[in-house]
């Protein structure tokens, strides 16, 4: 194997699955039976979270049929890398990582299965962030493969900032708290050494404090803000291991509101050329209403930036209310944020008979059609000759779901049976393309007799054999099983699943494909906890990969249900409060917050 180039093949990034191929070349004038036949390929990340679950995908092909080779010995290992510096030693008594071994330490040892792949999952060491050095090896066939790669160790720590409210006067305390925790699997970041900072407006370092983390890796502290200082906005810091967190607050004199103002639309969005009707109401915070105000409210549309088109005054009457009518321009322009929707700018000043004036400003959608219509292929993009679900979504312009029946057209001609939206807004249509792209025109109608239409191109990949992966549901609780499946087009092979988690490989795991499809149970262990990246890909035989990808969410499911009661309903502003927090097992084990 020493007179052979091994090329190492390195592609992605931190987060996706990555390729590292090992593939025997020779010289096309030797024999056949000098090339080895053993090819070993990886599959996997580049970096892990130190002291976190991984996983890699080994295959063992025979390089002169292309066939998998089943029962072949593997070995994966873990060194420091000569060349790569680690972090200091944790102190006893912290909850970090520790200087690695000099000597390899084994992670896996196994046998490929028939299909010629290891599902190798393994816990990351606990060392210090670095780089360090990963072998594979692999022995069938009376031959030896190895492959050689730098992985990157990396510190999963992460820091929660909080403070008790966002914006504060000159001689009031800022109540600061940092939680900091390792990734992914939540453990606190316990006895670890770690900094709050405060800087001014103006850049000044004004507070500072140093201690270690507490048992649930809380650290926190009280600033007390002088009744002369520079107002502005606060940066506020917090360093705990290899985490940082910063978030701003303001510091400002400010005068508490008088009176609340509100301002309410007839109708949820309008059309242009409608007339808006809307209402403003105003009164005081203990009930009396603010009668004989004086009301200013002004109406903008944008284009390159906010026009004024209306200008409305008068008083509110003895309940507080006032009524305005007013017509919408013809012609707006829709925004890329509201997705293709325009609105109306509105800003009501009232003034009470204290001369005291309170502002509010806010908007109200305008569309140029009364529903959006929304279509998405299941995976993003089509797969010809298999069944495909393509999802239609029908809004209202301000974002509430349309029931609708559809109506699907292709170049004049109607597809399929009648369809309609489900109270979520949402209908799926299936169907089986021949071609890379689709034009369709979708129309929608509400039991209110309002229309929509629009015109939309799906497209897919220009390749005849794609895959789709489905998951039986979105949402799954740590002991569910998740139950995958691949439709392909056709032919047969392997298709290998992965589940990703943070940007790591938890979970390797492969099925064959017979008569296009492929399925596979997974029962979610804790270690699946959180947002789930599931893929499914088979590999070509030039090496090329086809995958799909759906994202799920695991909830951890604890079996604890948090009530928290306080003793009055309302407080005065500095009052004292008690809260009485009363926690117990659930019957579904699932873990849920009840707030008063």
């Amino acid at each position: 194997m020493d007179r052979y180039l091994q090329r190492m093949l390195l592609a992605g990034t931190v987060g996706a699955v990555l390729l590292v191929g090992s593939a025997t070349t020779h010289d096309p004038s030797a024999a056949q039976e000098d090339v080895p036949r053993l090819e070993t390929r990886l599959y996997g990340q580049s970096a892990w979270l130190a002291g976190s679950p991984a996983s890699l995908r080994v295959v063992t092909l025979d390089h002169r049929t292309g066939e998998p080779v089943p029962d072949a010995r593997v070995e994966i290992a873990l060194r420091r890398d000569g060349g790569a510096k680690t972090g200091d030693r944790q102190e006893a008594g912290g909850s970090g990582p520790v200087s690695s071994p000099p000597s390899p330490v084994r992670l896996y040892s196994g046998r490929t299965n028939d299909l010629g792949t290891v599902d190798a999952a393994f816990p990351v060491p606990d060392w210090d962030p670095g780089g360090y050095r990963l072998t594979v090896t692999a022995a069938a066939l009376g031959e030896r493969d190895a492959i050689e790669r730098t992985v990157t160790l990396r510190a999963g720590e992460q820091v929660l900032l909080t403070t008790d409210k966002p914006l504060y006067q000159p001689g009031q305390t800022i109540h600061i708290r940092a939680l900091a925790l390792r990734q992914p699997d939540q453990r606190p970041l316990a006895s670890t050494p770690a900094t709050l900072e405060v800087e001014d407006a103006k850049g000044n370092k004004v507070f500072k404090r140093q201690a270690a983390t507490s048992a649930y890796g809380i650290l926190s502290a009280d600033f007390v803000l002088a009744n002369e200082v520079n107002q502005g906005r606060y940066t506020i810091r917090a360093l705990a291991g290899q985490a940082r967190q910063e978030k701003t607050v303001t510091v400002e004199r400010y005068v508490l509101p008088k009176f609340r103002v509100t301002l309410t639309p007839e109708r949820k969005f309008y059309q242009p050329g409608q007339v808006l009707s809307a209402r403003v109401e105003s009164g005081y915070f203990f009930g009396k209403p603010v009668a004989r105000a004086r009301v200013v409210v002004t109406l903008s549309k944008f284009d390159a930036g906010f026009e004024e088109f209306a200008r409305i005054e008068g008083h509110l009457d003895e309940e507080g209310g006032f009524t305005l009518q007013q017509p919408l321009p013809t012609y707006f322009v829709g925004q890329p944020l509201e997705q293709g929707n325009a609105f109306v700018k509105y800003d009501v000043a009232v003034t009470d008979t204290a001369d005291h004036t309170e502002k509010i400003s806010g908007t109200v959608p305008v569309a140029a059609q009364p529903m959006k219509i929304t279509v998405v292929p299941e995976g993003g993009r089509l797969v010809p000759n298999v069944e495909n679900v393509i999802y239609i979504l029908a809004t209202y312009p301000d974002g509430s779901p349309a029931k609708a029946r559809l109506t699907i057209t292709a170049a004049n001609t109607r597809l399929g049976d009648a369809l309609a939206t489900d109270a979520a807004g949402i209908a799926e249509w299936r169907v089986t393309p021949r071609q890379f792209r689709l034009a369709l025109r979708v129309a929608a109608v509400d039991d209110a007799g309002s229309r929509a239409d629009t015109d939309v191109n799906l497209t897919g990949e220009r390749r005849p054999d794609g895959l789709i992966l489905r998951a039986d549901r979105a949402l799954y609780t740590v002991g569910d099983t998740m139950q995958l499946s691949v439709v392909a087009p056709g032919g047969a092979g392997t298709i290998y699943f992965d589940l990703v988690r943070a940007g790591q490989t938890i979970l390797t795991r492969s099925a064959p494909l017979r008569a296009g499809g492929a399925a596979l149970p997974i029962s979610l262990s804790p270690d699946a906890a959180g947002t789930l990246q599931a893929h499914a890909y088979r590999i070509q035989p030039d090496g090329q990969i086809v995958r799909d990808t759906r994202v799920v969410f695991v909830d951890p499911g604890t079996a604890l249900s948090i009530q928290v009661k306080p003793d009055k309903e309302t407080y005065l502003p500095g009052a004292p409060a008690k809260l009485t927090l009363q926690v117990r097992p659930t019957a579904t084990g699932a873990a849920t917050t009840q707030p008063p």
